[in-house]
């Protein structure tokens, strides 16, 4: 069965990142449907971006949290997306983190 969701913020900047220290970030994800929201899977675009999630499904009405830690592994502008596959209608959720990291 088919859901939907609502992200409070799909796209969240670290301000203070530094080189190699671990920064962990919150998205929340609102189950907006009338069926569970079941998060498949998560997949990060690089090894330095690690997410955590609840496996439970979601039901209607509830939120869930879906953390994710960013190590930099490099100075300067970074922006890294994290895919989130669910039971919605489109399948996939976009999530971004980034920041600028000073040595």
């Amino acid at each position: 069965p088919i859901t939907t969701v609502e992200v409070e913020q799909a796209e969240i900047e670290i301000t203070n990142a530094k080189l190699h220290e671990t920064s962990t970030i919150t998205f929340v994800l609102i189950n907006t449907g009338s069926n569970l929201l079941q998060i498949n899977d998560i997949s990060a675009s690089c090894g330095c971006t690690i997410p955590e999630w609840d496996k439970k499904p979601i039901k209607p009405g509830d939120k869930t949290e879906i953390k994710v830690k960013v190590t930099p592994d490099a100075s300067g502008y970074f922006r890294k997306s994290v895919t989130v596959f669910s039971n919605i209608k489109e399948g996939t959720i976009s999530l971004v983190v980034k920041s600028t990291v000073k040595e």
